[in-house]
């Protein structure tokens, strides 16, 4: 299991909004672009548009739905452990337990965000793209196992 601590601080984490290239980029934190390189504006037909490289992209905004949220976390330094109680069957059939222990990374969060927008290269990126399909197919998957009850 992993632990996410919340901001140093204590205050709001700032808020982004993520964009995803069709492309690989060798970086993954915050790139400090300059306007010449990446200026996103809104085309006639209010969606978002770039030109990157020289490349035309459109884009999906994909709004996080609600009762989720969208986070950007880094590896965080502290680990944490707890113990666990570890039921087993002995030779008697008598229940014996044990403590183990469990050491769990962490992940802090850095920004948050309610959108991501989605690149595609001269077309928007629809609902055969990846990213935009497994948002709405995670939350489905999510709200089903969570409201699901168990059967006896």
């Amino acid at each position: 299991m992993i632990a996410l601590n919340t901001s140093e601080a204590g205050g709001p984490v700032p808020k982004c909004t993520p964009n995803l290239l069709p492309c690989r980029i060798q970086q993954d934190g915050h790139a400090a672009a300059k306007p010449r390189y990446w200026a996103p504006c809104i085309a006639k037909d209010g969606r978002p548009e770039a030109y990157f490289r020289g490349r035309r992209l459109e884009g999906k905004e994909v709004r996080i739905p609600v009762g989720f949220r969208g986070l950007v976390v880094v590896e965080g330094k502290k680990t944490y452990t707890c113990n666990r109680v570890i039921e087993r069957q002995a030779a008697s059939d008598e229940k014996s337990e044990m403590d183990g222990i469990d050491t769990n990374g962490a992940l802090d969060d850095v920004a948050a965000f309610d959108e991501v927008i989605v690149w595609g290269h001269d077309t928007v990126a629809g609902t055969d793209n990846s990213f935009v399909r497994c948002i709405d197919e995670w939350v489905t998957f999510a709200e089903h196992m969570h409201n699901s009850k168990p059967s006896v």
